[in-house]
């Protein structure tokens, strides 16, 4: 392929990317209750100039993630503070930045074909293309991985170690918003592989990347300074001791034969597709050994890791949503495009390879398509909703209440779209949402508004007994100024403990106490 038609495919590539992505973008905002709340925060943050060091609380234990994620937010509505969903666009752009990069490092390393390739399964993801328009932690996490191949690929073409400090950032980055990415720290492990025979530049390399996996936690580990370390320390219970707690019978068979290529091919265009591909590297891994030709190092290298991260993934005991699997997403289309490409090489696979690309460009497709024309009704239902509020008390403004949290999801969306138009004040009118109804023996007042299709909220004024509701524990404010309060800076009050002690720990462990 010359080099001219590679670029002209490549722009091709970034506008069908750019395409899936962007097609009827403001209809598939994706208001969940986590990416509003973080929203909400970043917000107020800005309006109060303050720094979060700290990100949301992890499912797993009572321990938190790093602060980027929501940095990231504060950054768009620092420079463009009137765009509610400009932190949404960021995603959807940084996304089509992820097949730049990724077809970027394939070519660096098989060949423009297989950079093309390697792009249009990128851009074609179904996984990626649903994930572009949610504003969520895992969303970020595929981007910055994308920069640790990418990263990966150079600095095993130039061996300097700049390249393993921007690796190191890559990583960083993607644990520092979700702890899913720690297995990825293995590679790091190319500098070892490239400089073993070079002690100096071994040492060097070494320290770059470590520098730069740290310097992406440092926010982080000056708060937990502060709280002795009970962030830590809770982590390692969890690690050590807290997972054990949680059972999850995952049999092989059914992780290999099942899970495995129904999670491969909603990244690459289907199950049989993933199938395909899976037996495929068995072929040439095969037919390498065989013949005694020498197989790549650098995607014998991927392919470790993708296994290691398989195996990591096979004996988690956490539930493996699609969210969860968002970090393995830039191995499996890097891997893949360097299947298919390998497959076109090989005569004896070529037709096979064609048909395969075929039918991952149609189940892509068809997966797609049918995504981007749907419109997700939740955004308008709360932009109605702040409608209704403003033609039923013009001129006033408004503080959001949530019952027991059971409605959080549209309590903050509501906030979220009041406060981008300052109508949200802490001696503003006190709006109390309900999921469905408020129960009887509240006697709540008067009702406002009934919203929702399929799950009603009921929007209702307390205003006429407001005190009475105040002193209730199962009303929780969800205004910015205390959602940056309670979820950014909670720690101010409360600061977070931990009765985990790593020497105890190992002291019971060798004792058997």
């Amino acid at each position: 392929m010359s080099r001219r038609t590679y670029y002209f495919l490549f722009i091709l590539l970034v506008f069908l990317a750019a395409t899936l992505r962007f097609w009827n973008f403001p209809n598939r905002v994706t208001l969940f209750g986590d990416s509003a709340r973080d929203t909400v925060l970043a917000q107020a943050a800005v309006a109060q100039r303050r720094l979060p060091l700290t990100g949301s609380f992890s499912s797993a234990g009572p321990f938190v993630f790093g602060p980027l994620f929501y940095w990231y937010i504060m950054a768009f509505y620092f420079v463009a503070p009137k765009l509610v969903f400009s932190p949404w666009y960021g995603i959807a752009v940084l996304s089509v930045f992820l097949c730049m990069i990724l077809a970027d490092a394939a070519r660096q390393l098989s060949g423009r074909t297989a950079g093309i390739l390697t792009g249009l399964l990128a851009a074609m993801s179904p996984a990626q293309v649903r994930r572009a328009n949610g504003l969520t932690q895992h969303s970020l996490v595929g981007i910055a991985v994308a920069v640790a191949v990418w990263s990966t690929v150079v600095y095993a073409r130039k061996k300097r170690w700049i390249w393993a400090f921007t690796l190191g950032m890559g990583v960083g980055v993607a644990v520092n918003l979700h702890y899913q990415a720690l297995s990825l720290l293995i590679l790091g492990g190319i500098v070892f592989l490239k400089q073993w025979k070079n002690w100096f530049k071994l040492i060097r390399d070494g320290v770059a990347y470590f520098f730069g996996v740290i310097l992406t936690m440092l926010p982080l580990l000056y708060w937990d300074a502060g709280q002795q370390w009970a962030n830590l320390r809770n982590f390692l219970d969890y690690i050590f001791i807290g997972q054990y707690r949680i059972f999850i019978s995952r049999r092989w068979l059914t992780f290999g034969l099942k899970f495995l290529p129904e999670a491969w091919g909603s990244i690459v265009g289907g199950y049989n597709a993933a199938m395909v591909l899976i037996a495929i590297i068995g072929v040439i891994v095969i037919w390498s050994l065989w013949r005694r030709r020498q197989f790549p190092s650098m995607i014998g290298w991927f392919l470790l890791v993708l296994g290691m991260q398989i195996v990591v993934l096979r004996y988690s005991r956490v539930e493996l949503f699609e969210g969860y699997l968002i970090f393995i997403h830039p191995l499996v289309i890097f891997v893949s495009g360097w299947i298919v490409a390998q497959g076109i090489k090989l005569k004896r696979l070529r037709l096979v390879t064609y048909l395969l690309v075929i039918s991952i460009v149609v189940g892509s497709a068809i997966e797609d398509i049918a995504f981007i024309t749907r419109p997700f009704v939740f955004a308008s239902t709360v932009k109605s909703s702040v409608e209704t509020l403003v033609a039923a008390y013009p001129g006033k403004k408004f503080v959001p209440y949530d019952y027991q949290y059971r409605s959080s999801e549209f309590t903050y969306s509501l906030s979220l779209l009041l406060n981008q138009r300052d109508l949200i004040d802490q001696n503003g009118i006190p709006i109390g949402v309900c999921k469905f109804s408020c129960p009887d023996v509240l006697k709540v007042g008067k009702k406002i508004i009934i919203v929702g299709q399929g799950t009603t909220y009921g929007i209702n004024d307390l205003s006429y007994d407001f005190n009475r509701y105040l002193i209730s524990p199962e009303w929780n404010d969800l205004s910015p100024t205390n959602t940056l309060k309670e979820v950014g800076f909670w720690w101010e009050e409360e600061p977070l403990t931990s009765p985990f002690s790593m020497r105890k720990f190992i002291v019971g462990t060798l004792t058997g106490n």
